[in-house]
């Protein structure tokens, strides 16, 4: 995996993807950037995701699922944790 600076492109390839609601593995993937860091960079460019309906009761499903609490499921998700 890729590690280092971000450069002018991958952003450029990271918003092209939010525009294309990939998910954060497949940005990642065509980067060589782990999943995590991905969502990080897109956070810190203040891109965010619109959720679709249910989208968010699944994604909540499954943190419990995987033992997130609640702290960990916010920023997953990319909220702060009590909004």
């Amino acid at each position: 995996m890729k590690g280092g600076p971000w450069t002018p492109e991958e952003d450029a390839a990271i918003r092209e993807g939010y525009a294309r609601r990939l998910k954060y593995a497949v940005i990642g993937k065509r980067l060589g950037r782990p999943l995590s860091s991905v969502g990080n960079r897109a956070r810190e460019m203040g891109l965010r995701r619109n959720r679709r309906p249910g989208e968010m009761a699944a994604l909540v499903a499954s943190g419990h699922t995987r033992g997130l609490n609640d702290c960990q499921m916010a920023r997953e998700i990319g909220c702060s944790p009590g909004s």
